[in-house]
């Protein structure tokens, strides 16, 4: 999972972690602490005169929430839905961050049970002929 932390200047940011890598947010970690996420949107309205010296801390938002590294998957969707949002960090109980939860991920996790459920049932059907 691509990181910025807090002191990096919005210009390299932009430039180097979301257009380079086509996200339209990255996580802003402190260590292992996370501060916010810092979306492209919000970069991009402070004036370019602005961008390299004004640290990405600033504009990082905590807005959308966080999901507790505790939650279940069900959980972790309705964090998804209410914030309504794509993704949304993980973080432990000191605040830690461990990573993101998408709902694309979520969409895949689902693909593959129900791709696995099929084959166990498909295998219990043979195993009883």
């Amino acid at each position: 999972v691509r990181t910025c932390p807090p002191d990096a200047a919005v210009g390299d940011v932009i430039d180097d972690v979301l257009i380079g890598t086509r996200l339209l947010s990255v996580p802003v970690v402190d260590g292992s602490r996370y501060l916010g996420t810092a979306k492209l949107h919000d970069l991009a309205q402070l004036p370019r005169a602005e961008w390299a010296t004004t640290p990405v801390s600033e504009l990082a938002s905590t807005e959308g929430g966080t999901i507790p590294v505790t939650s279940t998957v069900g959980d972790a969707l309705r964090a998804l839905e209410e914030a309504d949002e794509d993704r949304l960090p993980v973080v432990d109980a000191d605040g830690g961050f461990v990573g993101l939860v998408s709902m694309s991920e979520i969409l895949r996790l689902d693909q593959v049970l129900d791709a696995t459920d099929g084959a166990q049932r498909t295998q219990a059907r043979q195993n009883a002929t």
